[in-house]
């Protein structure tokens, strides 16, 4: 085993809180061995072993008076572990810059993409007519007790539901599915509440993941847009989902999201149906 380098004996020596509030308090000049024991709840055995390790890393001196032989500071060997520290900082800060700068092209890069991504090609649509009249249809999309009865596609019915529905309300729901495991949490904000018209809400992840599916474009938030035309006794409902990027749309579809909207706008047209008077 190789002998510890002057550079090891200090390091080591720093280690041990009491020797380094010994070196802080030696900042402010000499100190006896009676001196540098009284803050702290040890014998003077205790930090006169504490000193021999700072003495033999080269950080302290001791005098030669016969009777006290008071401590100083010997900066010489800190100022070695500085020049130490200060080229390993400047590699370090080197490094961070050069990842910050390469994590910032990236975001320019993100970003230019999703401007060159119009709506329209980060957008879904699905539309359905549905032989109930508008008004039932929003009730049934207005209160939690409602669309826990729809709003999960067969098969996933939604068993936790926390819905305040009102602009600027959060909303957030739990499906389980048929082996009885919850999946993972998900929910938003409702932005826009127009009675009988049109509701508009946020949709994300709550892990950013989607759980076990693992997806790898479900940390941004999804806007739905659900719009109420009535036609009579019927109302043609369009409902607009807008993706963060087309990366995002392209992995949700391909999980056959727009498969499970369409079954569950069959399940709220069942529910809305019921609140006929």
């Amino acid at each position: 085993m190789n002998a510890p380098t002057p550079l090891d004996q200090v390091f080591a020596a720093l280690s041990s809180p009491t020797r380094r509030a010994i070196l802080d308090r030696l900042r402010a000049g000499e100190a006896t061995v009676a001196d540098l024991a009284a803050p702290f709840a040890l014998t003077q055995p205790t930090i006169s072993a504490h000193l021999r390790v700072l003495e033999e890393a080269g950080l302290v001196t001791r005098g030669r008076a016969a009777n006290t032989r008071p401590v100083r500071l010997a900066p010489g060997a800190l100022q070695d572990a500085h020049r130490w520290l200060t080229g390993h900082a400047a590699f370090w800060d080197g490094a961070l810059g050069r990842l910050e700068d390469h994590a910032q092209t990236l975001q320019a890069e993100k970003n230019d993409m999703e401007t060159r991504e119009t709506e329209a090609d980060r957008t879904a649509v699905i539309r359905r007519r549905m032989a109930v009249p508008a008004r039932n249809l929003f009730a049934a999309h207005a209160e939690g007790r409602h669309i826990m009865r729809w709003f999960g596609p067969p098969g996933y019915p939604v068993t936790q539901c926390d819905y305040d529905f009102r602009v600027g309300g959060r909303w957030r729901m739990v499906m389980t599915g048929p082996d009885g495991i919850e999946g993972p949490p998900f929910g938003g904000e409702f932005l826009e509440i127009v009675p009988d018209r049109r509701i508009v809400y946020t949709d994300a992840f709550e892990d950013g993941r989607g759980g076990a599916m693992n997806l790898a474009h479900a940390r941004s938030p999804m806007v739905f847009t659900v719009t109420f035309d009535p036609q009579g006794e019927h109302t043609l409902v369009t409902l607009s989902v807008l993706f963060a990027s087309v990366a995002m749309k392209d992995e949700f579809l391909g999980i056959g999201m727009l498969d499970g909207l369409t079954a569950t706008a069959g399940q709220w047209e069942g529910v809305a149906r019921g609140l006929v008077a």
